[in-house]
């Protein structure tokens, strides 16, 4: 762990550097396991007391073979904190681990909840003004099978997205094939455009 602190006009800025070598870290419901090569985060931050506002210049995150992120934005503190704005950018997701370390804690007990996974993928997400502003996932040769043989899908890539814009977003998807309830699926492609409140089929699933 390091850190600086200096004052500027506005409040203060911080460097903050965090190493993780060997071990284990619990952080309800995250439970990480800190591979032979380092996970490190690294942030630089402004704090402006008058406004009561943390500004996040930088913050970067790496857990080898399973997640290398970035991200910008601005947090309000105060009795009820608000992030006014947020800006979360996935370099690169590695599935099994970022599934098993990041994703599936927050979702055991849902249909979500019991996977096996594989493959990689991207993604960006920004939030402004209290909701979700835009998103967007990228999905290159992703495996989801339920162990429980619920449903599966291999092959899956391409990109999704979404917007709160008045200028939609086109997303395609494609897979090699799967199964729901045991029931084969062959190899497919979906075309859609997302809106702020809608989402359209553009060409029949096939």
């Amino acid at each position: 762990l390091a850190g600086t602190a200096r004052p500027v006009p506005a409040g203060w800025e911080l460097a903050l550097e965090v190493t993780g070598r060997q071990g284990q870290v619990y952080a309800a419901p995250l439970f990480i396991e800190i591979p032979a090569m380092p996970v490190h985060a690294a942030a630089r931050l402004e704090w402006q007391a008058r406004n009561r506002q943390l500004h996040v210049r930088e913050f970067k995150y790496r857990h080898p073979d399973s997640v290398d992120l970035q991200a910008i934005g601005r947090l309000t503190l105060g009795p009820e904190t608000r992030i006014d704005s947020l800006s979360v950018f996935v370099n690169e997701g590695t599935l099994p681990s970022l599934y098993r370390t990041y994703l599936q804690p927050w979702v055991t007990g849902t249909r979500l909840g019991n996977l096996d996974t594989k493959g990689k993928l991207y993604g960006q997400l920004d939030w402004r003004e209290g909701g979700i502003h835009s998103m967007g996932l990228s999905l290159d040769n992703v495996r989801l099978e339920d162990r429980d043989a619920l449903f599966s899908l291999g092959g899956l890539r391409g990109q999704v997205g979404w917007t709160a814009d008045d200028t939609p977003v086109q997303s395609r998807l494609q897979w090699d094939g799967g199964s729901v309830y045991r029931a084969e699926l062959g190899p497919a492609h979906v075309a859609l455009e997302a809106g702020r409140d809608y989402v359209h089929l553009q060409e029949t699933v096939r």
